[in-house]
């Protein structure tokens, strides 16, 4: 049975059992209750989509980090490379230079 659904028990229960002022001053503070309740759960909704949203924000981000880690070691490894072939032509040219 959900909140709601007590609330409204209650208000019945209220409305069978009591005369009135007793019953006005009873209902109209359960109305208030309810009215808090109901703001509470429209702000405890709000929450959940924002939080859902920065859920999916901090998943798309995390996965453009490792794309961007994985770009940036595959650029340090063309660049390692490349110097490795410099470095083995130098070498080469050292080499033919100082044996002719």
């Amino acid at each position: 049975m959900s909140i709601i659904d007590q609330f409204q028990k209650l208000d019945d229960l209220i409305i069978e059992n009591t005369q009135p002022p007793v019953r006005t001053i009873l209902r109209n503070q359960l109305a208030l209750t309810r009215e808090q309740l109901e703001a509470y759960q429209a702000s405890s909704d709000s929450q959940d989509k924002t939080l859902s949203a920065q859920i999916k924000t901090i998943e798309r981000l995390v996965k453009e980090n490792e794309q961007l880690k994985t770009k940036d070691r595959d650029s340090v490894l063309r660049v390692l490379h490349k110097l490795s072939e410099d470095k083995r032509k130098l070498r080469e040219s050292y080499t033919l230079n100082y044996d002719a």
